[in-house]
């Protein structure tokens, strides 16, 4: 108690003209901060009780420091957080020490960040290339990890594979099989067809095969993808692209959009050419949209430990993406925040500002 006291009293001593919110430490945090005898204002407050005091909350919030303590659902605390205009979030305190928000995120799991704003795709590939960091997807050492784990998880050593990263606990996307659970009821055919853009060696499909006996699986990736699927992955058809798909003979019952958008040099004219195509159903899951209504582009980093790369990648204005979709005849049925394993949600760190970003999902119908 004396040592947490006194790293309390420290932070304070450091950030003399700021107010402080003491966040998630309840009645324990009060007796704290009694003992104290501040001389500046506080707010204390917990989690559970976040919504019912947003209008307390919500005053002189660019001023604000936010210390938290351990607690369950951190990442949450802090996007609801910056939902309520808590721009500066800079510190917390964690397990007795005082340490910056993306230290202590980072270490937590947010490790893929994104930082940056530029304006042409073209161009932040150069910007790479000059820099010696232009390492993405199609990268041999990226589809050499996701392979490797893929048949881990075929031969039952592994659960499922995420970005190449095996996990050995099962763990479902309820918000996904909840779409396909209503899809399969509204098309009522013993076999759905299913397309999977952007796939890679079907990590959504095996997370959840043993569910999806009435699915039929395809996927469109890119050649080296396409090959090394077609020599190990039988459970799954993989195609160059739409057309090819088309051509097979298969429905178009389904298109699956699942972290993909974000890394296309021009989303918005390969979606509208995706919808041309007249898919009864498109689901979009693990998407990210800008804090602002307009488009960003960023440099995404994914760290050594998952595989070592350096992309662009888009932050969507969301009301861009919807109109699309309207323009083109299709309504939204369900949306959610996109979760992973343990059902948290799915968050990436914008790194320049300290921001967490929920990916976020959507189904789409075409209307009659």
């Amino acid at each position: 108690m004396n040592s947490f006291l006194e790293v309390i009293k420290g932070y304070l001593s450091f950030s003399k003209d700021r107010t402080v919110v003491i966040y998630g430490m309840g009645t324990i945090g009060k007796l704290l901060f009694d003992e104290i005898k501040l001389q500046k204002p506080v707010c204390i407050d917990n989690y559970n009780s976040l919504y019912d005091k947003s209008q307390v909350l919500i005053n002189n919030t660019e001023k604000y420091y936010i210390i938290v303590t351990p607690l369950n659902g951190y990442a949450d605390i802090a996007y609801e957080l910056q939902q309520y205009g808590y721009k500066e979030i800079r510190d917390f305190i964690c397990l007795g020490k005082l340490q910056p928000i993306h230290d202590l995120l980072k270490k937590k799991g947010f490790k893929i960040t994104l930082k940056g704003n530029f304006s042409n795709w073209e161009e932040l590939q150069e910007i790479l290339k000059c820099e010696g960091d232009n390492k993405g997807y199609a990268e041999n050492n990226i589809l050499n990890s996701v392979l490797e784990t893929t048949q881990a998880v075929r031969d039952g050593k592994a659960e499922y594979e995420r970005d190449s990263v095996p996990f050995y606990e099962r763990a479902w996307n309820y918000q996904f099989l909840s779409s396909i659970y209503y899809i399969t009821q509204d098309i009522g055919k013993q076999k759905v067809s299913l397309l999977d853009f952007g796939g890679a060696l079907g990590s959504t499909f095996f997370q959840h095969r043993t569910l999806l006996k009435n699915i039929d699986w395809n996927i469109i990736e890119q050649e080296g993808y396409v090959n090394a699927g077609r020599q190990n992955i039988p459970e799954i058809s993989f195609y160059h692209d739409v057309q090819e798909y088309i051509d097979s003979g298969k429905d178009c019952d389904v298109l699956n959009l699942s972290g993909v958008l974000m890394y296309l040099p021009k989303p918005y004219s390969s979606l509208e050419m995706l919808l041309k195509k007249r898919f009864r159903f498109v689901i979009v899951d693990r998407t990210y949209f800008n804090v602002e209504e307009r488009d960003r582009l960023c440099i995404q980093t994914v760290p050594d430990e998952i595989y070592h790369a350096i992309y662009p990648a888009w932050l969507f204005s969301e009301t861009k993406v919807n109109l699309l979709f309207e323009k083109n005849g299709y309504k939204k049925v369900m949306s959610w925040f996109s979760t992973i394993e343990n059902e948290e949600k799915d968050y990436l760190l914008l790194d320049d500002e300290g921001l967490l970003l929920p990916g976020k999902g959507m189904l789409y119908i075409l209307n009659n």
